[in-house]
């Protein structure tokens, strides 16, 4: 059994004497103020409809108005020009604070926040380093945590692609505008539930950036002015926010019937309250609180994103609900008491008692490393320790056996160049970077995937999860690393992708992955004004070969040609092969003058054609083929993709009817040398 301590027991009677001694406060006299919400109205805020269905605020005098947030309402600028009392922002506030609002943090709604990027994979995103020089639609309130996270992923800073997020459904993504667009996991996620195979969802969290969710704010006039007005205002939210999470179907009830103006079905609405629930973890977190060592990860972050510096001082930034304010005869008392206990407790220690101990503990320490070290090293996973400066301190026994690299081999090297390459084989990420950064922000790098290499030289795929181990001063002295391979899954899931997506015969792209590629060349000639060109080509009398000699040299002639119509474009233009003997080429970036397009593509066709009537030795036969060649010139989205792939064969039969071996243009009235 543990006992308190004589002080800490005695100065606790003295407390709480005085507190019941101490006058009751006057009641709090009705008061009418103002919250501002970030958003449209919805479960996330749950807390303000619930304290004041319940009667929470007029129970502390309050008359509290609730008023909706949406596009274009900034409540920082709100609360700090007076027009509300009191806003919810998002942990960006502590920037504002710097650039001058005289903000005050009071409580946070959210321990986590609730930001995700969203992406489509059948667009090709299948894991956030896919992001690169690609569009990221975010909004102003959101921006610094996103591109804190695709920097903790590896993206460099200059390929980093953030728009600016006008589209508040998932139209823009589905449609490809954009690669990726920012959403709050507890509510976009609702729209394709049953669909989530096909999305991918990335949170910062992942990647250590682990911000506040929704915080409540108010202007620090407020704070000095009513004091009493902000203590009543922060613990009815507070007890509103723990009843709606604790009664989310009354509460649903309550938003339907006077809140829903962004008309959200039931169902939507209780799957936010699971997730808020999630988000606030109030089950192990006092509703409300804020760690100030939270607040500083907060400052890491959008320091690194240049927002402050990184050494702000948060001083009159974060509210104390619980200041202290002991009367100075009751300080004095106390230290004399003080000095009294602790000359008893000096006397009342024995010597041989803290030796005995002090064994104790040792021994006790002695076992439990002994059992740690058998743990670890039978464990059925990667387990290795890396410095600060990255050489490896601890490889155990699976990491033996995975890498090829007994321990005496590896220890005291560094990871780069030993179990991690210079590059990744597949993305051509620079991993020597991607370690320094680790290794410089540790705290950052929670979970990351990588390529690594064995001592034969095997290319390997691991998931990490990191642990940063502080020394007794409490620095980062180095990183404990624990992985799982994951070379098969990544190998299954290429192989899905590259069956979804590519010819098994040629390893060309088959149809969808061209609609795909030609609805992103439409988009962009749009944008641009610059023309594109689909060309359409089918082998004549192939159908010939194949009865004569069967369809392996027919297969071979198939691949043979898939070759040389790769050797006949530029590398950012795209061989198609739709099916039999049919293939497409799209041609991107082409002129802004249509005669000078249609004079580009026939260069191309003419090219084409020549190279395809070249003879082909398939094996001990020598063929002779030749190719008929459909062009259409497209500018904008119109006609439709379909409607365009339909032009260029039309186009390939006139030039089959014009004796084969040839090209033609669908629209000839475009041309002034056909």
């Amino acid at each position: 059994m543990r006992f308190m301590n004589p002080t800490t027991a005695l100065i606790n009677l003295f407390v709480t004497l005085f507190i019941a001694l101490w006058p009751t406060a006057p009641a709090v006299a009705a008061e009418r103020v103002s919250v501002l919400l970030n958003w449209k109205h919805q479960f996330e805020f749950a807390a303000f409809y619930a304290a004041e269905a319940q009667g929470y605020y007029r129970a502390v005098g309050l008359d509290v108005e609730i008023r909706e947030g949406g596009p274009g309402i900034d409540t920082v600028k709100e609360v700090a020009a007076g027009q509300a009392d009191f806003g919810v922002g998002a942990s960006s506030l502590v920037a504002d604070r710097y650039r001058g609002a005289p903000v005050v943090a009071i409580a946070s709604l959210m321990q986590h926040s609730p930001v995700g990027i969203l992406a489509l994979r059948k667009n090709g995103i299948n894991t956030v380093n896919d992001l690169a020089d690609r569009p990221v639609a975010v909004d102003p309130h959101n921006h610094d945590e996103v591109k804190a996270y695709l920097l903790a992923a590896g993206i460099p800073r200059d390929r980093i692609q953030l728009v600016e997020q006008t589209d508040w459904t998932l139209a823009s993504l589905e449609q490809g505008e954009i690669a990726a667009k920012i959403v709050y996991v507890s509510n976009e996620p609702f729209w394709f539930r049953g669909r989530e195979h096909e999305y991918l969802l990335m949170t910062p969290r992942s990647a250590g950036i682990d911000l506040f969710g929704d915080v409540l704010f108010t202007h620090e006039k407020l704070l000095a002015e009513r004091p009493e007005t902000l203590k009543a205002f922060r613990a009815a939210t507070l007890r509103g926010l723990v009843y709606a999470l604790d009664h989310p179907d009354e509460v649903v009830d309550l938003i339907l019937a006077r809140y829903n103006s962004q008309g959200k079905s039931r169902d939507h609405l209780l799957f936010e309250a699971v997730q808020m629930r999630g988000l606030g973890r109030h089950d192990i977190v006092e509703p409300g609180y804020m760690s100030p060592g939270r607040w500083r990860h907060v400052v890491e972050v959008l320091a690194s994103q240049g927002q402050l510096p990184g050494d702000f001082d948060l001083t009159g930034f974060i509210y104390d609900p619980t200041p202290h304010k002991t009367p100075l005869w009751l300080i004095q008392m106390l230290a004399g008491l003080l000095v009294g206990l602790t000359v008893i407790v000096l006397v009342a220690l024995k010597l041989r008692d803290l030796n005995r101990k002090l064994r104790r503990e040792m021994s006790e320490r002695a076992t439990a490393d002994a059992k740690y070290r058998e743990l670890v090293d039978n464990a059925n996973a990667i387990v290795l320790r890396m410095n600060v400066d990255g050489t490896v301190t601890y490889f155990n026994e699976f990491a033996e056996r995975f890498f090829g690299y007994q321990a005496a081999e590896i220890l005291g090297r560094h990871v780069l160049g030993t179990i991690v390459p210079e590059r990744e084989s597949d993305t051509d990420r620079n991993l020597a970077d991607m370690i320094d950064t680790i290794l410089a922000h540790p705290e950052n790098f929670e979970h990351n995937e990588n390529e690594n290499m064995t001592k034969d030289g095997r290319r390997v795929w691991v998931r990490w999860a990191n642990k940063v181990m502080l020394d007794s001063d409490g620095r980062p002295s180095g990183v404990s690393c624990f992985g799982q391979d994951i070379t098969e899954s990544r190998k299954a899931q290429e192989l899905i992708r590259t069956m979804a997506f590519y010819d098994t015969l040629t390893g060309l792209p088959n149809r969808r992955l061209l609609l795909d590629r030609l609805h992103q060349a439409l988009a962009l000639s749009a944008r641009n004004g610059r023309y594109g060109a689909l060309l359409f080509i089918d082998l004549d009398k192939f159908k010939q070969l194949n009865d004569t000699h069967g369809h392996d040299i027919g297969d071979r002639l198939l691949v043979e040609v898939a070759r040389r119509l790769q050797a006949c474009v530029r590398e950012g233009d795209t061989v198609a092969r739709l099916a039999g003997d049919e293939f497409v080429v799209m041609l991107e970036e082409l002129d802004d003058s249509p005669e000078a397009a249609a004079q580009q593509t026939e260069t191309v066709a003419a090219k084409i054609v020549e190279q395809l009537g070249q003879p082909y030795q398939l094996g001990i036969i020598e063929h002779r083929a030749s190719a008929s060649v459909g062009i259409a010139l497209f500018h904008d989205r119109e006609p439709g993709m379909e409607e365009l792939i339909r032009h260029a064969d039309l186009a390939m039969y006139q030039a089959k009817a014009a004796g084969r071996n040839t090209w033609r243009f669908f629209d000839t009235s475009l041309l002034s040398t056909t």
